[in-house]
């Protein structure tokens, strides 16, 4: 379902609603009278616009802690622009490595040598960087 609200500037402002989520519809007056009319919608297009908007953000949601601080996320965003990570409750999971709270190399546990040192070695630089930063 497609709802139009023209705002005060003469722009019009569109949302989107799932119809599976209505329960129940009122009017709440009369029509009012518009000379205008909507373009046609490709509805499958729509839908695969929004498969896709659904699937990017079940992906990015995969990327916010739950429960966490805001450095530890600054943490996860840095290491996650050249790693791939993930978070498991508190602590990030990056290469096989885990790093638990306060997110320092001291606290990285990997069975890798290699992918334990890699992780360190970009998360001191990142620390480095978020703290000259702030």
């Amino acid at each position: 379902l497609i709802l139009r609200q023209v705002l005060p500037n003469g722009h019009c402002d569109y949302k989107w609603i799932r119809s599976n989520i209505i329960r129940e519809v009122r009017a709440s007056g009369p029509p009012k009278l518009v000379e205008d009319f909507l373009p046609a919608v490709d509805l499958r297009q729509a839908e695969a616009q929004a498969a896709e908007a659904e699937t990017r953000a079940q992906s990015q949601a995969k990327h916010w802690g739950v429960g966490v601080s805001q450095r530890a996320q600054e943490i996860f965003n840095a290491l996650s622009k050249t790693m791939e990570c993930e978070w498991d409750q508190e602590d990030i999971l990056c290469f096989g490595v885990r790093i638990t709270k306060p997110y320092a190399p001291d606290n990285c546990v990997g069975e890798n040598i290699q992918e334990l040192e890699r992780v360190k070695k970009v998360l001191e630089g990142e620390l480095v960087r978020i703290t000259a930063s702030s």
